[in-house]
């Protein structure tokens, strides 16, 4: 179970942290990694908790991201041991040893040949990474006939078949570190897959993951990641490109700063987010690389506070000292199917920066505020088309003007963590209602005539100014194609969201607020004014609230029933108020409404009075009353 504090989890008090602190936490996690290598009989494939002894995946997947950080730690001025509760672990002892059992031929514990799509080669690029950030020790430790064979394992990547995402990095830095340690390589191995990558940026450093509006975590945590060690290993040989890559990678770290809250939660939304603090590593590794467009101080403020957030939130198991599958504690259910015991050790890139000895500015600047702790503010960024705002009250959100991912896994549904209008630092999404519908919180939702849902996937058209963002989505029910075009005003901390809605038969839409998250549904306090057209919730000082501005005819107040409450990314339990349709019907209209969320009580009908919409009679635009001012949004 997550380590869930309630009231008020928004707000603990903010540690800090020295480079002392960030070993600890290596320390214990390789302690925790030792012991499923002690039970399995190599650290190739350890046996994880609740593994089957033999999955070669997930222990390879264990091994390989932990040899990241492990090669930091050999790459830097530390002891080649690390100690936790007593048990002192031999890090290069243990590198050495999982190189060469996974890669000898036959042997017991070896990973096997590479094949096309083959998990494998996520990992080779993780342990070429871990080879080469440690490379001064690991190199002479393995020696020249044991190095030649953990290179000729690498090399199996060469050729295959790869998933047309990220995955085409992997063998990129692959190629550029067997030949930084001296093997021949053909530029056409590294060039393709970088040429096509750089290809997807989208703008203010900002990349595509693969085909469409695939933007996510993925940018910073696997784009930026392999694009900084490619051209650090590699750049020399095409300066223009390498200083491309470093200009995208600056401009996307300082924007992307804007993303975490003062306790280190950050906006989590997209996929693959039981890598929890692997948020905070494109940050120390460009402090590492000498890259960084950040204050020092800034920079591992935020690595700090990231790791210590998912600590509080459960990320170790207390039993085994490793990795829970959750993005709170342990609650494999809401992750994507492809998620392993040890997929979650992506978070040990965020341990790059011990590479840095004890008197580098990242480890001696002064702790820097983050944008959120110094008041209200905004930022637009057109290329992705995300609006993020920021204050003191209610945390970090991301307006999303793009959303949607290719539908790679079979049986996956990624509509809930892309296509939310809003995604929030302090009230995380519901990744589906409690009877296997979408659920509506922060989105609007169509339900048809026999019951069945729609959410908002992929986008056809988005864009986003300091003042709005507006996107244009289908959304399917079955066969039926619905078009969606929304407007989100933010004001303050309050979002004004004008819809419309143009069926392709009839259909209710229903719009939720902020999903409110709490350990049980005896915590949260509901309170409706059905003639003022508006409900709330509240948890400690947590609060949502939603009013009904055009279209809506129905107030739901939030509560633990199906069509309200969900199986949320973070809490046990989570529920918001809505507004609906009654009727279902086949005509275009608009609908609207003014939603709140705040980490302090507020009052909803003084909050959210101020707000009308205004539709004008062609649909084609609407007149939004804020609290100061009125503007005028186009629809269509």
């Amino acid at each position: 179970m997550a380590l869930l504090v309630e009231p008020d989890r928004a707000s603990p008090a903010v540690p800090t942290w020295t480079r002392d602190d960030w070993a600890r936490v290596l320390a214990r996690l390789t302690v925790g990694f030792d012991r499923a290598a002690a039970a399995s009989g190599s650290p190739a494939r350890p046996l994880l908790a609740g593994d089957v002894p033999g999955d070669v995946v997930s222990g390879l997947e264990a091994f390989a991201r932990m040899s990241v950080a492990w090669g930091a730690w050999l790459g830097g001025p530390n002891p080649s041991a690390l100690v936790h509760a007593g048990r002192k672990v031999d890090v290069l002892e243990l590198v050495v040893r999982g190189l060469v059992d996974g890669t000898t031929a036959g042997g017991r514990f070896g990973w096997g040949p590479i094949d096309d799509r083959d998990q494998r080669i996520v990992e080779d690029a993780e342990l070429a990474t871990g080879l080469w950030l440690g490379r001064e020790r690991l190199v002479p430790a393995l020696g020249g006939e044991r190095l030649h064979t953990v290179l000729g394992w690498l090399a199996g990547v060469d050729g295959r078949d790869l998933y047309p995402d990220n995955w085409l990095l992997f063998p990129v830095v692959v190629a550029a570190v067997r030949r930084a340690l001296g093997e021949h390589v053909a530029d056409e191995a590294i060039d393709a897959g970088l040429d096509e990558v750089l290809g997807w940026h989208v703008g203010d450093g900002w990349y595509a993951d693969g085909d469409g509006p695939a933007l996510d975590w993925y940018t910073g945590w696997a784009i930026h990641w392999h694009l900084l060690l490619w051209a650090a290993i590699d750049g020399a040989r095409r300066p223009r490109a390498r200083s491309l890559v470093r200009r995208r990678a600056r401009r996307w770290l300082a924007d992307a700063v804007h993303l975490f809250d003062a306790d280190g939660s950050y906006v989590r939304w997209g996929r693959s987010l039981a890598y929890r603090f692997a948020s905070v590593a494109p940050f120390g590794l460009a402090e590492a690389l000498g890259v960084s467009p950040l204050p020092p101080g800034l920079a591992r403020t935020i690595g700090s506070r990231g790791i210590a957030r998912a600590l509080d939130d459960g990320a170790f198991d207390p039993g085994t000292d490793w990795l829970t599958r959750g993005v709170t504690g342990e609650r494999p259910g809401v992750l994507e199917g492809y998620i392993s015991r040890g997929s979650p050790a992506w978070a040990a890139h965020a341990f790059v920066p011990l590479v840095l000895g004890s008197e580098h500015p990242f480890w001696r600047a002064p702790e820097v505020p983050l944008p959120v702790e110094r008041g209200h503010g905004s930022l637009a960024l057109r290329g992705p088309a995300m609006l993020v705002t920021w204050s003191p009250a209610a945390g970090v959100r991301l307006l999303s003007a793009r959303s949607g991912h290719a539908d790679d896994i079979p049986g996956h549904d990624y509509a809930t963590g892309y296509g939310k209008l809003a995604y929030r630092s302090r009230f995380p999404f519901t990744v589906e209602g409690r009877d296997g519908s979408y659920a509506p919180d922060d989105t609007v939702i169509l339900v048809a005539a026999d019951g069945r849902t729609g959410h908002r996937g992929r986008t056809e058209a988005g864009d986003v100014t300091r003042a709005r963002a507006r996107s244009r989505s289908i959304v399917a029910i079955g066969d039926v194609r619905h078009e969606l075009t929304t407007v989100v005003v933010p004001d303050g901390d309050v979002d004004v969201r004008v819809t419309l809605v143009a069926p392709g038969a009839p259909v209710r839409a229903v719009e939720g607020a902020p999903a409110l998250g709490a350990t049980e549904a005896t915590a949260i306090e509901r309170t409706v004014s059905t003639s003022d057209g508006w409900a709330a919730a509240r948890c400690g000082d947590r609060m949502v609230a939603i009013r009904a501005l055009a279209g809506y005819d129905e107030v739901r107040p939030s509560g633990s029933s199906s069509a309200t409450a969900g199986r949320n990314l973070v809490w046990p339990h989570a529920e918001q108020p809505a507004v609906a349709e009654s009727l279902p019907s086949d005509r275009a209209r608009v609908v609207a409404s003014a939603v709140l969320a705040r980490s302090e009580p507020f009052d909803p009908e003084v909050e959210l009075r101020p707000y009308a919409v205004d539709v004008a009679g062609n649909l084609r635009s609407a007149r939004v009353r804020l609290r100061d001012r009125t503007v005028r949004v186009r629809l269509s």
